[in-house]
């Protein structure tokens, strides 16, 4: 990975801690901007580029920087939105290989890719939650009260984010070429 390369990871890793601090709670998970910026990470920067950067951010943040919701450190393993984080990783992978993996992206190729990195973190995430209500809050929750506390509030939104970061990224990437390229070639 070149110098470039890293440092848009970086980039990109510092900009998804700062949409962590933009958030709304509405129940044990807010809402933040982080899904976005990591379906924004991935469609830019390409699954691998994308996936050292939301895991940068995962490193950089267990270190203890203040990048997520909740601050930063090593207690955040045990957070009921720990498993959103990880998910971070992959989804980032999957939306930039959906969406570079044309030779032009259409605005359907990019909510495909927005769509499967957002399944991506909603498995993790909700994943995570489910075990960490049963199993560290030691409270019995089902699959469903799980679903309808991490995943029913956020449909909406998430439908909004997942518009807007295509009409973002269609826009950004005829711009400046990114998604005319492969991922080796652009940077």
């Amino acid at each position: 990975m070149g110098i470039k390369k890293m440092t848009l990871a970086a980039f990109f890793a510092i900009l998804t801690g700062i949409g962590a601090q933009i958030h709304i709670p509405i129940s044990v998970l807010p809402i933040t901007l982080q899904t976005s910026l990591v379906l924004i990470t991935g469609i830019l920067l390409g699954a691998k580029t994308g996936a050292v950067s939301m895991a940068l951010y995962l490193f950089l943040g267990l270190l203890g920087l203040p990048l997520f919701v909740g601050g930063g450190g090593l207690h955040s393993l045990f957070a009921p939105s720990f498993g959103f984080i990880i998910g971070f990783i992959p989804a980032a992978w999957v939306s930039g290989y959906i969406s570079r993996n044309t030779p032009y992206p259409t605005p359907l190729r990019m909510i495909s890719a927005c769509m499967a990195g957002m399944l991506f973190i909603y498995i993790f995430g909700l994943t995570g939650l489910y075990l960490n209500l049963n199993y560290l809050a030691g409270k019995p929750f089902t699959v469903y009260q799980t679903l309808a506390l991490g995943f029913f509030p956020f449909i909406i939104p998430e439908l909004f984010k997942i518009a807007a970061t295509t009409a973002l990224c269609t826009a950004v990437g005829k711009r400046l070429n990114f998604l005319n390229h492969s991922e080796e070639k652009w940077l």
